[in-house]
């Protein structure tokens, strides 16, 4: 029923496939937002973890910036790095999530907080992860 809507061009709400969410013309603003709103949620929980008193050490907060901050925001890198106007949006929960593990200011430079840390920034990353994409999927190809 959706598709044929989509092939007579009649505009339809939305549909989510695999993390994806596709939409009437297919906009990429709502899925680059709701990533970025799954990051500050994920965000919040790590600023109670990286508590200045009690809370966690640089050591630990680290890799748990990697399993799950850095995991949403490299899930289908490869196909939203299309939509280039909007990934914008999602360097300032790099940032703060760096500054966040790293105990640093808000105001520091995100390229010094990446080196820092030892992260690429996002836009160095994304096609790093789309050429491993397309190399898995060649040599899944070669006989």
């Amino acid at each position: 029923m959706e598709a044929e809507r989509w092939l007579r061009k009649e505009p339809f709400d939305s549909n989510k496939v695999i993390a994806l969410r596709f939409q009437s013309w297919h906009f990429w603003l709502p899925h680059i937002k709701e990533i970025k709103a799954k990051c500050i949620r994920v965000l919040n929980v790590t600023k109670y973890l990286a508590h200045s008193t009690l809370g966690c050490n640089r050591k630990v907060l680290l890799p748990l910036y990697h399993s799950l901050v850095r995991a949403i925001l490299d899930s289908n890198s490869p196909i939203y790095e299309l939509a280039p106007n909007h990934l914008s949006l999602l360097n300032p929960v790099q940032k703060a999530a760096i500054c966040i593990c790293t105990g640093t200011f808000p105001t520091s430079p995100a390229l010094s907080l990446c080196v820092d840390s030892g992260n690429p920034s996002l836009q160095y990353r994304r096609p790093v992860l789309t050429a491993n994409l397309l190399t898995s999927i060649l040599q899944s190809f070669t006989p």
